[in-house]
Parts: C-alpha cells; sequence; structure tokens
C-alpha cells in the first residue's frame, strides 16, 4: 500500500459562513474524498439552508459534508472516522475554520461503537451521511442501529459507487436517488416507528 499524502488545496466548503475556505485531505487508498462537484450538486438538492439541524457523518474523511453542514447554519454535527491519520484532518481541518465547540463532536471509532456512542449520548439526528469504504462489510448492522438515533422521519444519504448493488434495509423506505457519473447517493427514510 502506497503511503497517504496529505494535501492542503483538494476540499472546498462552497457556500455559507465558510464559504471557499479549502480543507486538507488525505490522497491514498484510505478515503475517496466525495468531489466538490459530486457535493455541490448533493447540496444543491437538499438545501440550500441547515438551519437547526443535527447531522451525523459516520465516515467523516476530511469532514466536508459536516463542515458544509455547519457552514450553511447546522446547529451541531458528529463526525467519524477511525483512521488515525484521517481523524487529525477532521482535527486540523475544525481548528482551521475556527468552529465553535458546542457545534460538533470528533469520534475516533469503528462505525458501530461510534453508533453505540450516540445511542448513550441520546444524540437524535435529522439526517446521516455515510460513505463507507467501498464493500463496507457492516452496512446491515449500521442500518439496524439507525433508527435509534434518527429523529421521526430522519434521513440517510449513502454514497456508494456505480457498480454497488443497491440494497433494501429494514426500517427503512428508499425514496430518492441521486446519480452522478462515479457514484450514486441513495437516499433512504426510517419509517415511524408508531
Amino acid at each position: 500500500m502506497k503511503p497517504a499524502r496529505v494535501k492542503g488545496d483538494k476540499m472546498r466548503i462552497i457556500a455559507g459562513r465558510y464559504r471557499r475556505l479549502r480543507l486538507k485531505t488525505i490522497d491514498g487508498l484510505q478515503t475517496r474524498p466525495t468531489l466538490d462537484r459530486v457535493r455541490e450538486s448533493f447540496f444543491s438538492k437538499i438545501g440550500p439552508s441547515f438551519e437547526g439541524q443535527r447531522v451525523l457523518d459516520l465516515f467523516a474523511g476530511s469532514g466536508s459534508i459536516g463542515f458544509e453542514v455547519l457552514s450553511r447554519g447546522g446547529e451541531y454535527v458528529v463526525l467519524n472516522d477511525q483512521h488515525p491519520k484521517v481523524f487529525q484532518l477532521l482535527i486540523d481541518n475544525a481548528a482551521f475554520l475556527k468552529i465553535p465547540n458546542q457545534q460538533y463532536k470528533l469520534l475516533k471509532r469503528e462505525a458501530l461503537k461510534a453508533l453505540k456512542y450516540c445511542q448513550e449520548e441520546n444524540l437524535r439526528f435529522d439526517w446521516v451521511y455515510l460513505d463507507p469504504p467501498y464493500h463496507h462489510k457492516e452496512m446491515e448492522e449500521i442500518f439496524a442501529q439507525l433508527p435509534t438515533i434518527l429523529k421521526d422521519q430522519g434521513l440517510v444519504y449513502y454514497e456508494l459507487d456505480q457498480q454497488t448493488e443497491i440494497q433494501a434495509y429494514e426500517n427503512f423506505r428508499e425514496v430518492d436517488r441521486f446519480i452522478y457519473p462515479r457514484t450514486v447517493i441513495v437516499v433512504y427514510k426510517v419509517e415511524s416507528t408508531s
């Protein structure tokens, strides 16, 4: 495996209070940053404002999704990445943006352990973003835990490689798909438990 290289000029915040500020990223096999044009299209479809929203990015990488939410008025984000070098990027990017500590939490845990932390802390989210390494093996277990941390009618945005077969998950229904040249973002809504 070739070593990861840190780059400081690849990702940018698209809109809002941190607009045009650039985030550090890591090139290599550990991360696949969501491209600016994909993020821009994604946020134009679900935004433009996220006032008062609480969001979890379970495989955060550089933090570009969560930091974009905060830039556009989000109330609170939890950003998780278990890879030590990538986690350091989250720390560096949050410091660079000068985000107030009460607006975010950084976690360095395996995905299921991060979900357990959110459950124990009684955190509830408007939506969750999932951009796992392709062919991540725990997706069924992850989806099984998500209803416990999502608000009623909460959404999951799941970024997949175009070649990956799209699954159905218990307690969720697919409500949309955003299709891009190499990726697809599948939108799931948690089914009401009442």
